[in-house]
This record gives structure tokens, C-alpha cells and sequence, in this order.
């Protein structure tokens, strides 16, 4: 039998369940959840039976069943009727000195009421509890006895009752176990992707591609326990490996950062296997290489009798066994914690060995003589991490080709340490030592110079990219006003046009009636003229906002209007003018231009108007074969009016021979019309009969 609490998991898992499916069913541009949120299972009937019953406080609801609410509400009388009788029995005893507080309480699930011990024999009862002190019994009176137990018999009744409901609501949810097991399983799957989408934000991170080559490419990758931290200041580092170079040996000063190198190596490379996103810049790859060996950090161990060198040297035995082609090996400090030449032979064999395998390792070291090994061996590659010498330290960041130097006398120096100390020590050095510190060291600063002005470099590629994108949404910005403006002139002109048709239908209407009248019409043919040379006349041009130059040169220094940049003429070709800004060539429109010293007065615009007349001049035939006769009437009409805008002489109206009802019908109109002077039908090889030819007044 499930608790409450249980159950109300139960309930609260289902309604998640509900949420991730309704939230994930209008998202199909994430395929993969979205066809699993489809298989979650919906079970509406079980969760509104729990949360009928169960409580948020996780208690059965009176709700639960008809009985319970009957119990429960029997339990509230008859606990009232006791404590009455209870307080009744504590009101005969007030002042007799019997009772030690006048409150009702309860023992062993019974009211009862306290009595001072030296009083008992007042109260005629049973004695259920006595004080720690021994001074105070707890006595039910006979009075609440018989309600007592109906309370009790009824506390009873309703413990049943709520184990009765606990266990059919727990055969419901086992009924649909399997349904809740699956619904679990997809619901931490959705649990999963949301924690790695949260991590991926935290770290800023970003999708890596992954290679099949044994080439890791990682740019401004970095430590992910560092950069969840909002404290630090994390140093990217560029890390690569594989491709020219398959072992990468990094050295330089304790506490520079080769530790860091190695395990944000080892740890994005698992992070991208587990399918997270890594702390680096998009476009990093990462190896999909089949096994991954590390030895990383001082693991001695007094209970195996381990000093630092054999538990070094156990965790390198293991790997040697181990690691094959393709294999990642990481080795921090490699033949560290014994005899330096020796150490350093062993290392150096070790890297032999692993090299020739066809292993991609990465090593950190303090041994000079690994050094010139990487220079001398095909595949092998040095690197160091960057020291500040002005501050004495470290800049953590990895330099790939430069092999590194201990700056044990610069640190040692900084200090305090005594320079005939540091002298004495340089003396010792060994021929030549001096020498190849002093050239890595200029390497170094060589390194950091350049890579100052690639950053330099970089930052102003960003800038001239920046222009870039801004004069290209400038650009858009502007088809968008021209397809604005030519849109708004088009419905101008259509709304003028619709307009101009009214008054002149208007003014065709009364040229009719007063013809029909014997009036004279000259005044009305005057309106009629007005009127299509105003339809013919073109807009008033916007006045420009600033002076377009009218001739250009090079050298000329310009401001481009739209941008506000200011820069120099390069060539004119037509209206388009090549200017430079910055490090940026911009094609750019003449109108667009203004010249900063002097300007020429801006060139009139070209008057664009809607020639009416002309439109309509073409349309001298009108076709109404096939059409009834209101229509082609109508038709007929719109096509006269048109016609006198235009000052046609003559129309013609094709109608068809047909049953002779269209042509006959035509004919009556223009008949009738004002403005038709003649009619009739034109040679036949020009369509006789089934044309008819209009003059116009």
C-alpha cells in the first residue's frame, strides 16, 4: 500500500508529464524531443482520483469517500461533547483546591483531566498518567467514560476507512505501472537534456564537431570547473593536437597553467563523447579516439609503501599496457620524482614509445633535454606557457612552438633571494645554458608581439564587419523605403485614377443630358480637358535633404549620408561611386553622397507623373463576343466614357454576328448616346457585320 506522500508523487509526476508534453507539442523545431514528448502517456482518471483524495499536505481529504466525510464529521461532534462533559467535570472542582490546572487534556488517545495527587479520591474515574514529579494524576471521569470510547471506536472506524482508500488509490496506480515506469523513463531523459542545455549556458558553450581523424582542434577552450565560475577571470587557450604534430610536450614555471592545459584537454574530449556541449569557440573538433589514459598528480600511498615516483611509475605501466593507435595519453610531469638524467631518459623513452604506437599525447615537463628531443623527432611539438618577465608572472597562456624555460632566477629575483646567491648559481650553469634560456626568451617576446597584433588585427577585421553588416542593413532598410514609396505612389495613382474616372462619368452624364436638352456643352468639354490634364500632370518632387554632388574625383573627401562616415572618393563609375572608409571599400549610390568641403546645387528630379490619356489611347477596340447583353451594355458604356477622356476619334466594337441581338441592341445605345456622332459597319474584309465602327463628337 502506497502512502500519501507516494501518491502524491504518483499525481505530481503525471501532471509534469502533461506540462513537457504540451510545451514540446508546438516546438517542431526540436524533432528529437518532440517525438519523445509524443509517447508520454496522459492518465487524467488516476491523477484526478489522488488529488481528489490526497491533500497538498499529503493527508486523505474528507473528499475522499462519502463514508469518511461521515466519519470525520461524528469524530469533530463527539471530541466537542467530551471536552464539554470534560470541563463540566473541572467546574465542580474549581476552588476545592483538587484540580492542578483547569484544562482538558489527552493521554493515551482519552481526555482527562489533572489532579493533584493528595485529591484523587474526589474524582471518580480511571487514572491513565501521572506527573514526572508524582504530584498530578491524569484521570478520565466516569462521566466521559462511555463518550471516550465512542470517540475512540470511531477513530478507529476512520483508520480503516483511510487504509480502505490508500489501497484501491494504490491499485489504480499499480494498474498503470507500466505506463508510469515508461513515463519516468522519458521524463528523465527530458531531465538530462535540460541539466546539459543549463550547463551549456553556464559555460557559454558550443556544439563540437566531432573527428574521426585524431585531430583535436580546440579554440579558446577552457577548464570547465573554471569557467562555471563567476568569481575568475578564465585565460582561453587554443589547444591542438593530432594533424602536423601527434605529441605535444608543454614546459614552463610551476603554477603556469601546463596542468590546466592538460586536463581541459582530457575533460572536453569526455564531455563531447557524453554528448555535451564544451567550453570552447564554435568549430572546435574533438577526436573520437578510442580510449582516453591519463597520469595527473602525486599518488603516493604510505599503505602500499608507493613513494611519488613508483606511484607515477605504476599508473605509467598501466597505460603502456594499455594504450593503442589512436589512444589519448595525458602525462603531467613526466619522469618527475627520481634522478633528473634518468628521469628524463625514461621519459623521453616513454614518449618514443607511445609516439611510434601512433598515441596523441600530451605531456608537461621540466626537463631540458625533452626539449630538444621534440625539436629533433618528426611529429613531436613543443610548447610553453607564457611568463610575464617585467611582473614575474605567469599569463596562463599556452604558446604552441615555443619551448619553455623555468624562470627560476627571475622568480627567485623577485623574491628577495640574494644576487650573490643568483650570480653564484648562474656560474653553475652549464655551457650554454644561459644562451638557449636568453633565445627562448626573446622567442617568447617575439611570440607575445605577435600575437598582440593578430589581436589587433582581429579587432579591426571585427570593426570593418561590423561596418560591413551595418551598410548591408542600411541597404535593406532602403529597398524596403523604395518598395514603400512605389507602393504608396502606385495606390496614390490608383486612387487618383478611380477618382478622376468619377468626375468625368459625372461630367459625360451631364454632356448627355444637356445635348438631349439642346444646350450648349462647350463649358462641360472645358471641365472634361481640366480634368485629363491634371490626371496627366506629374507629382511635386520631395525636396531633397541635403546636395547631391553633381561631378566627383578621386581623393574627394565625401559623407555618406545615410551612415554619417566620412571618407575619400576612389573611383566614379556613373552614379555609383567606389568609396573608402576605414580599411572598407564601399560601392555607394551618388545620392547617397554629400561632400564634406564644398557641393554642387542638386540636379532636379525626374518628374514621374500617370499619363491617363496615353493608357487609355490604346484600348480603341472593345471585344463583346460571347457576352449578355446587360453586360456588354455596361461594358459598352465604361468603354465610351474612357474613349472621350482620351479624345479618341472613332472606336471600334466588336459584337459578333451571332442572332443579330447583341450588334441590334448596340446599336440602339449608341443611338442614344450624346457623344456618338455616326455608326456603322466597316468593309467586310475589316470585320463587317460583326463590327461596328463609332465616331465621337
Amino acid at each position: 500500500m502506497l502512502d500519501p506522500r507516494d501518491l502524491r508523487a504518483v499525481a505530481d509526476t503525471r501532471r509534469c508529464a502533461a506540462n513537457v508534453r504540451a510545451r514540446l507539442r508546438g516546438q517542431p523545431e526540436l524533432p528529437a524531443l518532440h517525438d519523445l514528448a509524443a509517447q508520454l502517456v496522459e492518465l487524467p482518471h488516476l491523477v484526478d482520483d489522488i488529488t481528489r483524495c490526497i491533500g497538498e499536505d499529503d493527508t486523505v481529504l474528507d473528499t475522499a469517500s462519502p463514508e469518511l466525510r461521515r466519519l470525520r464529521g461524528l469524530l469533530r461532534t463527539l471530541a466537542g461533547r467530551v471536552e464539554s462533559t470534560a470541563r463540566s467535570v473541572l467546574g465542580r472542582l474549581a476552588g476545592t483546591g483538587a484540580v492542578q490546572d483547569e484544562v482538558v487534556t489527552l493521554r493515551s488517545g482519552r481526555y482527562v483531566i489533572p489532579v493533584k495527587t493528595t485529591h484523587q479520591g474526589r474524582v471518580e474515574g480511571i487514572v491513565h498518567d501521572r506527573s514526572s514529579t508524582g504530584a498530578t494524576v491524569f484521570i478520565e471521569p466516569v462521566e466521559v467514560v462511555r463518550l471516550n470510547n465512542e470517540l475512540r471506536e470511531t477513530e478507529l472506524a476512520e483508520r480503516d476507512e483511510v487504509e480502505r482508500i490508500l489501497r484501491a488509490l494504490s491499485g489504480l496506480v499499480a494498474a498503470e505501472v507500466d505506463l508510469l515506469d515508461s513515463n519516468l523513463r522519458l521524463l528523465a531523459i527530458f531531465d538530462e537534456a535540460r541539466a546539459r542545455g543549463r550547463l551549456s549556458a553556464r559555460l557559454a558553450a558550443s556544439e563540437p564537431l566531432l573527428d574521426e581523424d585524431g585531430v583535436w582542434d580546440l579554440r579558446e577552450a577552457r577548464h570547465p570547473l573554471l569557467a562555471v565560475r563567476s568569481d575568475l577571470s578564465v585565460v582561453p587557450n587554443t589547444i591542438k593536437l593530432g594533424g602536423d604534430y601527434t605529441t605535444l610536450l608543454i614546459t614552463g614555471p610551476n603554477t603556469g597553467g601546463k596542468t590546466v592545459a592538460l586536463k581541459t584537454l582530457g575533460l572536453l574530449t569526455l564531455m563531447a563523447w557524453s554528448g555535451l556541449h564544451i567550453p570552447a569557440e564554435a568549430g572546435s573538433r574533438v577526436s573520437l579516439c578510442p580510449n582516453v589514459y591519463a597520469d595527473i598528480g602525486d599518488e603516493q600511498s604510505l599503505e602500499q609503501s608507493l613513494s611519488t615516483f613508483g606511484a607515477h611509475l605504476k599508473q605509467l605501466v598501466h597505460i603502456l599496457a594499455e594504450a593503442g593507435p589512436g589512444s589519448l595519453v595525458l602525462l603531467d610531469e613526466v619522469g618527475a620524482g627520481t634522478d633528473p638524467v634518468e628521469g628524463a631518459a625514461l621519459a623521453q623513452a616513454l614518449l618514443a614509445t607511445l609516439h611510434e604506437r601512433g598515441c596523441r599525447v600530451m605531456a608537461t615537463t621540466h626537463h631540458g633535454s625533452l626539449k630538444a628531443f621534440a625539436y629533433a623527432t618528426d611529429g613531436l611539438e613543443n610548447a610553453s606557457v607564457e611568463f610575464d618577465r617585467h611582473t614575474l608572472r605567469p599569463t596562463y597562456r599556452l604558446l604552441i612552438g615555443i619551448p619553455g624555460a623555468s624562470h627560476a632566477f627571475e622568480i627567485a629575483a623577485g623574491l628577495g633571494l640574494d644576487p650573490a646567491v643568483l650570480e653564484l648559481a648562474r656560474t653553475l650553469l652549464p655551457g650554454g645554458h644561459a644562451e638557449a634560456s636568453q633565445l627562448i626568451a626573446d622567442m617568447q617576446t617575439t611570440q607575445q608581439q605577435l600575437a598582440a597584433e593578430l589581436r589587433s588585427q582581429q579587432h579591426e577585421a571585427a570593426g570593418v564587419s561590423h561596418q560591413r553588416r551595418e551598410l548591408e542593413r542600411e541597404r535593406q532598410r532602403l529597398r524596403e523605403r523604395e518598395t514603400e514609396i512605389r507602393e504608396a505612389a502606385e495606390r496614390e495613382g490608383r486612387e487618383k485614377l478611380a477618382e478622376v474616372e468619377r468626375e468625368a462619368r459625372g461630367i459625360l452624364r451631364r454632356l448627355r443630358s444637356a445635348e438631349r436638352e439642346g444646350v450648349r456643352t462647350e463649358n462641360a468639354r472645358r471641365q472634361l480637358r481640366r480634368l485629363s490634364e491634371r490626371v496627366a500632370a506629374p507629382p511635386t518632387p520631395p525636396a531633397p535633404t541635403h546636395e547631391v554632388p553633381t561631378t566627383l574625383q578621386r581623393d574627394d573627401q565625401v559623407r555618406l549620408v545615410k551612415l554619417g562616415n566620412i571618407g575619400h572618393v576612389v573611383t566614379v563609375e556613373g552614379d555609383r561611386v567606389q568609396v573608402q572608409v576605414g580599411r572598407a571599400r564601399l560601392s555607394v549610390a551618388r545620392a547617397d553622397l554629400e561632400l564634406v568641403q564644398s557641393a554642387a546645387p542638386a540636379p532636379p528630379p525626374t518628374k514621374r507623373g500617370v499619363n491617363v490619356s496615353a493608357t487609355w489611347a490604346s484600348e480603341v477596340e472593345l471585344h463583346l463576343r460571347g457576352e449578355t447583353v446587360d453586360d456588354a451594355l455596361i461594358k459598352l458604356d465604361r468603354f465610351l466614357d474612357q474613349a472621350l477622356l482620351a479624345s479618341l476619334p472613332e472606336v471600334r466594337i466588336v459584337h459578333g454576328k451571332g442572332t443579330g441581338a447583341l450588334k441590334r441592341a448596340v446599336h440602339d445605345f449608341l443611338r442614344g448616346h450624346a457623344q456618338v456622332a455616326s455608326y456603322a459597319h466597316p468593309p467586310e474584309a475589316l470585320g463587317g457585320g460583326g463590327v461596328t465602327v463609332a465616331k465621337l463628337r
